[in-house]
């Protein structure tokens, strides 16, 4: 949940009726919590990316796994290992802007590393498309996209620099969360005007 101390991601099979040992070593004596579970984050892939606006979210990605469909040249990186999908529709023409706040690194004292890769792309998830890129560091990094038509669909990926796993804020200027998923739409010509209705599944 983003407010223990995490090392990489890492997939593997869980055996039925096996018995698993997990070593912990801590600086100072005392007594700890292990809660465990079976978890893949939704976003952690771009079909599975969370909407995001103006109001900031809370996240982590401290269980994603690298990016898939993205390459790390597309998020300004040399390596990916915990990527987080997020996307948005653009408001109005022009650029939109990725703030990341409230920055708090899981990885623990000895291997913090205060940086982000962030990639912004177009398209669909099966086929994205890279627009721009952007890698900063500290306890606010910003990211801006280049300029943009209303109503463009974008997603972006977020990678911890050599794999440091974060707790943060994020949230994006000129972007409105788009609903994930439309069950309907029906289109009807009334009179002099048309009448549009739709379901949405899951939206904000």
């Amino acid at each position: 949940d983003g407010r223990g101390l995490w090392s990489f991601g890492h997939n593997f099979a869980i055996q039925a009726n096996t018995t698993y040992k997990l070593r912990i070593k801590t600086t100072t004596a005392g007594n700890i919590s292990i809660n465990a579970k079976y978890y893949t984050p939704p976003n952690n892939t771009c079909l599975g990316a969370t909407g995001i606006g103006a109001t900031p979210i809370t996240d982590n990605n401290a269980c994603n796994s690298p990016g898939s469909g993205v390459n790390p040249v597309d998020l300004c990186a040399s390596t990916l290992e915990n990527t987080a999908f997020y996307k948005y529709a653009v408001i109005v023409d022009g650029v939109s802007i990725i703030n990341i706040n409230n920055i708090s690194c899981d990885n623990g004292a000895s291997n913090n590393n205060s940086g982000f890769q962030i990639g912004f792309f177009t398209g669909s998830c099966s086929s994205l498309t890279p627009v721009s890129c952007f890698s900063g560091s500290g306890s606010f990094v910003t990211a801006s996209t280049v300029s943009l038509t209303a109503g463009t669909e974008v997603f972006v990926a977020i990678d911890g620099v050599s794999g440091a796993n974060w707790k943060y804020e994020i949230s994006v200027i000129n972007g409105n969360v788009l609903a994930v998923s439309i069950a309907d739409f029906i289109g009807l010509k009334t009179g002099s005007s048309n009448l549009l209705k739709w379901t949405g599944l899951q939206e904000k």
